[in-house]
């Protein structure tokens, strides 16, 4: 989808002038300009929420661009669905002559009549598909007083799976084609065709490539024995916080206590709050959260002593009071620190920042952190430090090296496959590290509750009756499993296995038995009866530590065996059934894309959804029922009260859900 809109503050023919200064610093309302496919069955497109989220805080005009930036977003619908949505925003000049006029008299305030007025008013409620920046219209208004006039936009992909770094590539090549002086090989509309209809979901365990605008691009899913899908890197959160402050806002987490995350970005907002989900493995909690706005101190933090306050840009944690630590923490903290130190990545215990609660072994002077950012900005620009840089100056004098460079070029191979295949190599990287650093928290619960079924009380013979009275009766022996815990990890045990999360675990575990298992319940109980297996065979301390290396390394070969052997390669894109000169791209501008390409789906697809619009009455029956059992069960197993976690921009306006059911991400 394409996300802009014309700015109306206010109504009424006469408008304040709106000072220069103020004019960065202003949003305005957007809406959606196009979404291909328009209707998608069983899937409703909520158009509210995605402006909402999409557009951050609201369209916005420039007198300078400000560079492309990259946000993703969660929808959680009523039936618990999860809709995933990733969006680029730039800046594109603004050409319509409507728009620099009506800006031209927010600026300089009313001039004449109250046509323009009218103009803008029009504009806003406006027709089908207002572009801000048709090329055929003439530029003046703002920029005949001497400057451009920019206007951000926003394109966007919806998913049902957090395919967070196949959609970012995809979404950067389009841009990259836009801002090209070389037009692209294909019109734009047969990439977004090519994604939209031609490229499936990777099945579980599975790998996908497909092509983008210039680049390949793969994506993998995790096989049923391995932890979910999480595609948000977890060494960015541990960049962000540091290892302990993770930790601490982990244990607030599972204790289901109020949490404020809060940033000026809403990218590290997402991926901080999708990384602690992705960390609770075996349980499961669906956040509830809303969007605030201004600094902290503008902010209603409620029961603040009982608030974990999570300042993400100043990399600072403060935590409730009363608050006990996580069984093991230094352990945890130090076995995280030997897989990023393995994978090549600095391990800090803590953030190195300014607001850190705890101090550093770094040094945190202005001079160090202008040396890292320096070097850090070195080494995106392929620059090397100068030890390597001497390896590489020996290496460009040697002779061999100089044939066989020289018989690459003659051969036609270019160095861009080289470059594409170290970007591959890269995301390999840091897919490996994200497994590994989730199988280490793994890990934990698996040890912390190896003999929780010995515990879970059975006390019904059928599910009917175990769901009627499942609100009068106790599903867990807290006391005895309690007994049995070492004192130290008391303090943590006997909160959290109040929480709701383990309540809901404890739930699934006794449906179990008359049911299917549930898919993160089965993959833990498969771990924990392989760790007892090992207990058997070896019961010493040296085979627990063999046992977690094992767990690293098999989730190491699972991600490369799929990256280095691509089980499905997605058709690439083509040319549509398009007029001649349709399709044009003029530079620096987001053409308008041509409905009736990309609203037309394959032959295959057509017949798939006439074949679903003639089932009988009786299978509709059926499948509503099912559904409308299977939301009576979710409804059974929660409980009314639930915590809040808040995830704050400071520039977003004010909304909050009370229901989990209704909290846009």
């Amino acid at each position: 989808g394409v996300c802009s809109s014309v700015p109306v503050p206010g109504g009424g023919p006469k408008r304040r002038a709106l000072p220069r200064k103020l004019l960065e610093h202003t949003t305005f309302r957007s809406k959606v300009l196009a979404r291909f496919p328009e209707n998608v069955d069983g899937n409703l497109f909520d158009q509210d929420a995605v402006n909402m989220l999409c557009v951050r805080p609201g369209l916005s005009f420039r007198t300078r661009p400000l560079p492309p930036h990259f946000h993703s977003f969660l929808i959680t619908r009523e039936d618990f669905s999860r809709t995933y949505g990733f969006v680029l925003t730039f800046y594109e000049q603004v050409r319509s002559e409507q728009v620099s006029v009506a800006m031209e008299t927010l600026l300089n305030g009313p001039s004449s009549t109250s046509s323009t007025s009218s103009s803008m008013d029009s504009l806003s409620s406006g027709g089908e598909y207002t572009d801000l920046c048709p090329p055929e219209a003439s530029v003046r208004g703002v920029e005949s007083a001497g400057g451009a006039l920019y206007v951000s936009k926003a394109l966007c992909v919806i998913a049902p799976l957090p395919f967070m770094g196949a959609c970012r590539s995809f979404l950067w090549q389009l841009h990259r084609a836009v801002m090209s002086e070389t037009p692209p090989p294909l019109p734009l509309e047969s990439y977004v065709y090519n994604l939209l209809y031609e490229v499936p979901l990777p099945a579980p365990g599975r790998s996908l490539r497909f092509q983008g605008v210039y680049e390949p691009i793969v994506c993998q899913r995790p096989g049923p024995a391995e932890l979910p899908l999480a595609d948000f890197p977890l060494s960015e959160v541990i960049g962000l916080l540091g290892l302990d402050n993770l930790i601490q806002v982990f244990t607030c987490t599972l204790l289901e206590m109020q949490i404020l995350l809060y940033s000026q970005d809403p990218q590290s907002l997402m991926c901080v709050s999708e990384c602690l989900s992705s960390l609770l493995f075996p349980f499961q909690w669906q956040h509830v959260y809303g969007q605030g706005g201004g600094g902290r101190a503008c902010l209603d933090l409620p029961q603040e002593a009982n608030l974990c306050f999570v300042d993400i840009d100043n990399h600072s944690v403060d935590l409730p009071e009363d608050f006990p630590h996580f069984p093991l923490k230094s352990d945890l903290i130090q076995e995280l620190m030997d897989v990023l130190q393995s994978s090549g990545v600095s391990a800090p215990e803590s953030s190195s920042c300014p607001g850190s609660p705890r101090p550093s072994s770094s040094p945190c002077t202005p001079s160090a952190l202008r040396r890292n950012s320096l070097e850090a900005q070195d080494r995106r620009n392929g620059n090397l430090p100068p030890n390597q840089a001497a390896i590489l100056e020996l290496l460009q004098k040697n002779e061999t090296l100089e044939r066989l460079e020289a018989l690459t070029r003659r051969t036609g191979v270019s160095k861009e496959r080289e470059s594409k295949d170290s970007r591959l190599e890269e995301e390999k990287r840091a897919a490996i590290l994200n497994a590994q650093l989730r199988e280490v928290f793994a890990a934990r619960f698996i040890s912390m509750f190896c003999d929780y079924e010995a515990f879970v009380i059975h006390s019904c013979s059928d599910l009917e009756t175990w769901l009627t009275a499942r609100e009068n009766m106790h599903n867990f022996d807290k006391a005895s499993f309690l007994s049995e815990q070492p004192e130290p990890f008391l303090p943590f045990l006997s909160r959290f296995i109040e929480t709701q999360m383990f309540a809901s675990f404890i739930d699934h575990k006794i449906m179990s038995q008359w049911e299917q298992k549930e898919a993160l319940l089965r993959v833990f109980d498969q771990r924990i009866e392989k760790k007892k297996l090992h207990q058997l065979r070896a019961p010493n301390l040296s085979s627990t530590h063999a046992r977690r290396s094992s767990a690293l390394l098999q989730a190491a070969q699972a991600v490369e065996q799929r990256y280095q052997n691509i089980d499905h390669t997605a058709v690439l894109p083509h040319l549509l059934n398009m007029r001649i000169g349709q399709g044009r791209v003029d530079q620096g501008h987001f053409p308008r894309l041509q409905r009736d390409a990309l609203n037309t789906p394959p032959n295959s697809l057509s017949f798939l959804r006439r074949r679903s619009e003639h089932l009988s009455p009786a299978v509709i029956a059926q499948t509503n029922w099912k559904f409308v059992e299977g939301l009576l069960k979710e409804c059974r197993l929660k409980v009314q009260r639930s915590p809040l976690c808040l995830l704050c921009s400071s520039s977003a306006p004010s909304m909050y859900s009370e229901h989990p059911n209704d909290s846009p991400r």
